[in-house]
């Protein structure tokens, strides 16, 4: 059993809701302690938006807590930077060994194993190489901030996606030394030196020898993004589809053209995670949300 903590804002909430119905329909009791949901929404979550969410959650309904970030940390930030660091902050609400962070992008599209997440005590998280991968540069940033060779790692190091599970006392132990090294709040130095909070929390776990309690897997979920938003690279995702999990970015959701929609949409009402002929309402809120909050981010920063 473990608890989840996923993070959502405005223009992804109606993607959280889509998780709230996997939720019911993959997940068993006896596999979820609590659903940590941290609203990081300008303004709070409204009652019917959080009505929604519980009743796609269903059986899971009473597992549900809101949090709101200011209860977790102060963070002086704006977007993923702050996502990062609520996801580690988040760990001093966890009741379970492990928790595992979502994103308002992932689902569940078949049954969850019980090991899934974790086996033997070890987290499992996905990793590969960085030697030519755009995050090449970030990964560098934090092994050198942690004093570690980035030449002894680039080669395979665990991957920055969700879902990951994290040892809730390995990132207690992660924020204060962190703290006492710079001798400031953990929010204020994870911002200030550029940390990604995956990398930070890998690299803690080589730098302390306890990298053998992650299990390192050379499969990850599927995932659309908006490079791979085309009718053609949709269907090609969803028909590789071999995971529990699978995720759709909301760039990628809004990008696409009528044909892709409609595979994603027939893949998750196929999966009974939207009932047959919602798909086009679903759609349609999500664009509008979509696209009023992405004017509105765009406006705020003129």
């Amino acid at each position: 059993m473990v608890d989840f903590a996923t993070v959502v804002f405005e223009s992804e909430v109606r993607l959280l809701e889509l998780q709230a119905r996997s939720f019911q329909r993959y997940l068993r009791p006896e596999q979820v302690d609590q659903v940590l949901v941290i609203d990081n929404c300008r303004r709070p979550l409204g009652r019917r938006e959080r009505g929604r969410l519980l009743a796609g959650y269903g059986t899971f309904a009473d597992a549900v807590r809101f949090v709101r970030p200011e209860e977790l940390a102060t963070v002086r930030a704006t977007g993923w930077q702050v996502q990062q660091v609520l996801k580690l902050a988040v760990a001093d609400l966890v009741g379970t060994e492990h928790y595992v962070t979502l994103d308002a992008k992932d689902h569940f599209v078949a049954p969850v194993p019980e090991d899934y997440f974790v086996a033997d005590g070890r987290a499992k998280v996905p990793a590969y190489s960085y030697l030519s991968h755009p995050l090449r540069p970030a990964l560098e940033r934090v092994l050198a901030y942690l004093g570690l060779d980035p030449a002894e790692h680039l080669t395979r190091f665990p991957a920055t996606v969700t879902p990951f599970p994290l040892h809730t006392a390995t990132v207690k132990q992660l924020r204060s030394w962190v703290s006492e090294r710079s001798g400031r709040p953990f929010a204020e130095e994870f911002v200030a030196q550029r940390l990604t909070e995956f990398f930070l929390y890998s690299g803690y776990r080589y730098l302390t020898g306890t990298a053998d309690h992650l299990i390192l897997l050379d499969h990850q979920a599927p995932r659309i993004w908006k490079g791979g938003a085309g009718a053609t690279q949709v269907a090609a995702t969803i028909a590789a589809a071999d995971d529990p999990v699978f995720s759709v970015h909301r760039r990628a959701l809004f990008a696409m053209d009528a044909a892709a929609r409609a595979q994603v949409t027939g893949f998750w009402t196929a999966r009974g995670l939207l009932a047959p002929g919602e798909a086009a309402g679903f759609i349609r809120r999500f664009r509008t949300q979509y696209l009023i909050n992405e004017t509105l981010r765009k406006l705020r920063r003129r």
